[in-house]
This record gives C-alpha cells, structure tokens and sequence, in this order.
C-alpha cells in the first residue's frame, strides 16, 4: 500500500512523464470489455496528467489498432519489429547527427 502511495505521489508532483502499459503475457488488450475499459481508463488518466502513453509488448495488429485509437503515444513489439540486433536496430531506427542535420536543412 505505501509503495501504491509513493508511486501515485510521483506522478502527482510530475517527477514522472510517462505510463508504460504493459502486455507481459500477450493477451489482446481488448480481448473483453473489462480489459478495454481498464486500458481506455489507464490511457485517459495518463493524457489528463500530461503524460506519455507507451503500449508495450504488442503482439498483434489489433492491439496496435486499439491502442492508436485510444490515444496511445507509442507502442513496441512484433507489428513493428522482430528483436534486432543493436547494429541493424540502429542503422533501420535510430538517425545519425548526419541524417538529421541533413533532414532538419531547408530545402531549396
């Protein structure tokens, strides 16, 4: 109970900025209205404080779906990408200073 108090009190003072919305287990999210409902709450109580929403573990494109129409900031998981080795992972997702600096140039 004291440890529910601490972490509600984080979120309280805006000591955190996100809610990561785990899907350990792979179950759809939405697999019955209970979850939905408990999913729609936890997303709408994170954007009424300002906080990102983060689904991860999304196994499947309906999840994905779901998620996106809730208002979900992000998501990870298979819809997206298999894991990856951290060079292929860098070279497919993340920008160089380079490419950036590239794409950040007016264009003539």
């Amino acid at each position: 109970m004291n440890r529910d108090r601490e972490r509600l009190q984080r979120i309280l003072d805006g000591s955190l900025d996100l809610v990561l919305l785990l899907n350990n287990d792979g179950t759809v999210l939405e697999a019955s209205a209970a979850a939905a409902a408990l999913t729609r709450a936890v997303i709408a109580m994170g954007k009424a404080l300002g906080l990102h929403i983060i689904g991860e573990g999304v196994e499947q494109l309906a999840q994905l779906r779901f998620l996106a129409e809730q208002g979900c900031d992000a998501a990870q998981g298979f819809p997206l990408s298999h894991p990856l080795p951290a060079a292929e992972f860098r070279t497919r997702f993340l920008w160089s200073a380079q490419r950036t600096a590239a794409f950040d140039a007016p264009r003539t």
